[in-house]
């Protein structure tokens, strides 16, 4: 869908919406209030006095020099919100890919990392503050939330961990010191989804309080497996629980414990090998033993509806996690001294089919081998572990000179293994494998971190953040070579940096603010084990400076809440796939760049408290830049030496091009309303629909994924202690693609030295529906 098409979409889902707005408005203004005021105990999902934390105090929402999305619980809830991906549709310039639950990619402002396995992600992702360093299992659908944060931009001054383009907090609810107060929600849906979770605040005396809560969940996925019959794209298994203590000795003092696990046990992620016979351009090779074959496929990606895998050997992402903190304020009464000490752990693993074909297992991988052509590709010891340790000193919010000070240690460890196995034709379940690649890194920090905002005039302020970072990388890794691993494959590096951010805002009045900032991302590099001994061993830390003009506010007497900016992404010594001359071997390296620019808008108008029309946009033009080689295609161009490809059929030179998994439009419109039934009781219908632009799975943009555009809906009725809602997620039963990703062909039509392509079709997950009731006390 192009742009045109895009926008004329976008007015009609404003037209419908402000319809069915104002064909209830009139009858819903004619009732009385008391069901309003009963349900308003809840919170007003639309409302914009919302307090987040993005710069590590309490702040209003609309009075932040910052691009942030924050979504409350209540909206969560009312939304049907339960991961990343959903997220990502209500949140413009956010996007989420992810590989299976391992590997998981939230990418921000189009600044996707061409590296998908690499163990640092350009958005980090935080608890309460607290950073998750494994990029597995990432989601929160079963987390007690206050709310999340999405803050757009490099956040290196203030979160200081891997916030290359941006961050995700997961705030947590706390307890509290005078009632009892919880919930309880349970849900039953079609492909046998069930969930419930809850909890309970329990006052202690009136010094402390403890919150405890819990979540367990099952769903079959909705993708057909026609090997079995079963369907795939959900989960067996996931639970989490854990619990907050809230103790206040004294006025001045607050401590805060808090210690929640995950378990996940997911389903093969359903995807499907289009076959390198439907190859249509690139460079000509000779092929394997299926005969000749083109090395790429050109246009748009044929759509995915059944899959046909091995799901008895392979499984989904398996493990858990475990977060813990201890926090504690205490009033100087100048400012406020905070420590605070943070744990995570984490173990998961997956093992993915992939080849998707049932014959697989009786054909040699070539004349005369063992094995046969079935492989799977397998991610083991996906480990990780921190302690981090952080002490601040911040002032007080009111004043014309506010300021912060702190200091931060961190002890990280993070190991993996990823592999590609085939089996054995004697014996299917007996794998071996045929190539690894594993790692270990330790990654020691510390750093000084501190800002300051001060009023130069009424209303106009100036602040500024930054912190200095030393950090020491330990890597060890290991490398499959001729059917063992070699080991010992060290290396270590230093890296010393400082992350500034530089932000004016002017305060028109109490309704509008404007605000410009400038600010450095910084991710640091790596090694390469599959380049020991070689100059590639090595890769070199990358950078960015992201510039922003944004305006938030309300308008119409307080009716239309709105934000929208401007911004521009200068990304430098960008990390990307290289290839070593003279061989098939591809390693991680550094690049010329790329740039990224787009406008970001959103916008609700509240016809009435429970009557109101969202719509959120982004417009993005990420872009390699001029110069820039990708290694990823170079064999798929037939660049390389030694090959059977004869005749170059592309270029390797991507500048210009739109970076792969990256989408250059995504809006949503939701529409609410709600009107009183009873002077208990009011109903509420809440219908959104968004859209997202094609992607292109590689550098090249000679592919399209197609567009994403769903339709989600919820009818219902609530009172202050009581909800009941039906709904549906793709009410349209839309056919897409969630994502793509091209790989290597395997030994049959061409192996990585042939540079024959192949490209996994990952089916979008179809319609469902179901009923969800929650109890509040």
């Amino acid at each position: 869908m192009n742009i045109s098409k895009a926008n004329a979409a976008l007015r009609c889902g404003i037209s419908v919406m402000s319809l069915l707005s104002a064909g209830w408005a009139a009858p819903a203004l004619a009732q009385a209030a008391t069901a309003r005021e009963a349900v308003g105990a809840q919170g007003n999902e639309g409302s914009s006095d919302i307090v987040v934390t993005a710069r590590r105090r309490e702040e209003n929402l609309l009075k932040v020099p910052l691009t942030i999305t924050a979504i409350t619980a209540d909206q969560l809830q009312k939304s049907g919100t339960t991961g990343l991906e959903d997220l990502a549709k209500a949140t413009p310039g956010l996007a989420f890919q992810s590989l299976g639950g391992t590997y998981q990619a939230p990418v921000i402002r189009g600044l996707a990392q061409v590296d998908q396995t690499a163990q640092i992600g350009n958005v980090g992702v935080f608890v309460d503050g607290i950073y998750l360093n494994n990029r597995s299992g990432l989601e929160f659908g079963f987390m007690d939330l206050e709310r999340v944060e999405v803050v757009k931009g490099p956040q290196s001054a203030q979160y200081g961990r891997n916030t290359f383009s941006g961050a995700i907090n997961y705030v947590t609810k706390a307890p509290k010191l005078d009632s009892w107060d919880g919930y309880f929600t349970s849900e039953a849906g079609n492909h046998n989804r069930f969930s419930g979770q809850g909890s309970l605040n329990i006052p202690i005396g009136n010094f402390a309080a403890l919150r405890v809560f819990g979540g367990v969940g099952k769903f079959d996925g909705t993708i057909t497996n026609v090997r079995d019959g079963s369907t795939l794209g959900g989960y067996k298994r996931r639970d989490n629980y854990g619990g907050t203590l809230l103790i206040k000795p004294t006025d001045k003092l607050t401590i805060k414990l808090f210690g929640m696990r995950t378990d996940t046990i997911e389903n093969q992620a359903p995807l499907v090998y289009s076959p390198t016979a439907t190859n249509n351009c690139g460079a000509s090779s000779p092929g394997g033993i299926n005969g000749a074959r083109q090395t790429l496929f050109c246009g748009a990606l044929p759509s995915a509806n059944t899959v046909n895998l091995n799901d008895t050997i392979g499984s989904g992402l398996t493990g858990h996690s475990y977060l813990a903190y201890a926090t504690a304020d205490y009033d100087l009464d100048f400012a406020t001294l905070t420590g605070t000490y943070g744990y995570t752990s984490a173990s998961f693993g997956q093992i993915n089919d992939s080849i998707g074909d049932p014959t697989a297992v009786t054909k040699p991988l070539f004349a005369g081998s063992p094995l046969s052509q079935q492989s799977y590709l397998t991610v083991v010891g996906t480990g990780s572990h921190e302690h981090s340790y952080d002490l601040k000193l911040t002032s007080p919010g009111s004043g014309p000179l506010t300021w912060m000070i702190g200091g931060y240690l961190y002890d990280s460890t993070v190991s993996d293994v990823l592999q590609g196995e085939n089996s054995t034709l004697a014996n299917p379940a007996i794998l071996v494998p045929l190539f690894g690649i594993g790692k270990t890194v330790q990654i020691i920090g510390h750093a000084l971190y501190g800002s300051a905002g001060y009023a130069l005039a009424d209303g106009l302020r100036f602040s500024m953040e930054g912190r200095y970072t030393d950090e020491t990388l330990r890597f060890n890794g290991s490398n499959l070579t001729n059917g063992s691993y070699v080991t010992g494959i060290r290396g270590t590096t230093k890296y010393h940096y400082f992350t500034p951010r530089f932000s004016l805002d002017y305060q028109f009045n109490t309704r509008t603010m404007v605000y410009a900032s400038a600010a450095r991302g910084y991710k640091i590099g790596g090694f390469n084990a599959n380049g020991a001994g070689l100059p590639q061993f090595e890769y070199k830390p990358e950078t960015n400076w992201t510039y922003e003009v944004g305006i938030k506010g309300k308008l119409f007497g307080n009716k239309f809440v709105y934000t929208a900016d401007i911004f521009y992404v200068n990304w430098m010594n960008i990390q990307t796939q290289l290839n070593i001359a003279s061989s098939s071997i591809t390693v991680v390296g550094n690049n010329r760049g790329a740039t990224s620019k787009g406008v970001e808008l959103d916008g609700t108008y509240f016809f009435t408290p429970g009557i109101w029309l969202r719509g959120s946009a982004a417009f993005l033009d990420p872009k390699y830049k001029a110069g820039t080689v990708d290694g990823e295609v170079t064999s798929y161009c037939g660049l390389l030496t030694g090959t059977t490809i004869a005749t170059a059929g592309c270029s390797a030179d991507v500048g210009g091009k739109q970076l792969a998994r990256t989408t250059k439009t995504q809006f949503t419109v939701t529409g609410n309303v709600s009107i009183p039934l009873t002077d208990t009781f009011e109903g509420f219908i809440r219908a959104d629909y968004s859209y997202q632009s094609g992607k292109s799975s590689l550098s090249l943009n000679y592919d399209d994924q197609g567009t994403i555009s769903l339709v989600n809906a919820r009818i219902g009725i609530t009172s202050k202690s009581y909800e009941l809602a039906l709904w549906s997620r793709n009410l349209l039963d839309t056919k897409y693609l969630a994502r793509a990703t091209v790989v290597a062909a395997g030994t049959a039509d061409g192996s990585t030295a042939g540079g024959v392509s192949q490209t996994r079709l990952y089916p979008g997950e179809r319609r469902t529906f179901g009923v969800r009731g929650t109890y509040r006390f």
